[in-house]
């Protein structure tokens, strides 16, 4: 992925301030540029493109749900109007060395909220000490609020394991608090769940 953004359905409204709202908490914006009806946003972290596409999409800006994605091309200076839809191909920048070892971010749902965490444990340091309990498929330290971290696994269970075996353990000196977050649990997973406990009480 790039750390440019494609912006789709915007409001002619839409100022460069509306922007800079709409994409705070997603880390400093580099680039801007606003054409009719959408634009390209450039964010100094690519893991803050992550977020913000994640985030973002299908939310509300000025009254109209846009559209928030990796660009698939820079924005066209060029003959072809205001309009022009955004190009297919976007220069990649050199790869960051923590891809090779973490992988790309991937937002599955079933996250723990790590609170009291050490001001000195970063982002890759909560993600290996978490991987004892299962596979980690984001982590984040820091970001929102400091002292607190944020953790999504590849399953439920690993999400259960891992709140099980490490909530209360300590890192770096203190001891952290492990809080599942059941508002962004997959609404699959809970569908489920009440498909299963439904085939329980036929069964019986």
């Amino acid at each position: 992925m790039s750390n440019r953004i494609y912006i789709g359905r915007i409001s002619s409204r839409t100022s460069e301030r509306d922007i800079e709202k709409f994409f705070k908490g997603f880390g400093r914006i580099r680039f801007m540029s606003l054409k009719n009806g959408y634009g390209f946003v450039d964010l100094e972290d690519e893991r803050d493109a992550d977020d913000a596409v994640y985030e973002l999409h299908g939310k509300e800006l000025l009254g109209e749900r846009v559209i928030v994605e990796h660009a698939k091309g820079p924005a066209r200076r060029s003959s072809f109007g205001r309009s022009a839809p955004p190009p297919q191909r976007f220069p990649r920048g050199p790869r960051p060395t923590w891809l090779d070892k973490y992988g790309a971010p991937v937002r599955t749902g079933y996250k723990l909220i790590v609170e009291n965490l050490s001001s000195r444990v970063s982002w890759q340091d909560l993600k290996d000490y978490m991987r004892q309990a299962g596979d980690v498929t984001f982590a984040d330290a820091h970001k929102g609020e400091k002292n607190v971290g944020v953790v999504e696994f590849a399953s439920y269970a690993d999400m259960k394991k891992a709140k099980e075996k490490l909530d209360g353990t300590e890192i770096n000196g203190r001891k952290i608090k492990l809080i599942e977050d059941v508002n962004n649990a997959p609404r699959l997973a809970k569908s489920l769940c009440i498909v299963m406990i439904m085939i329980i009480t036929l069964v019986q």
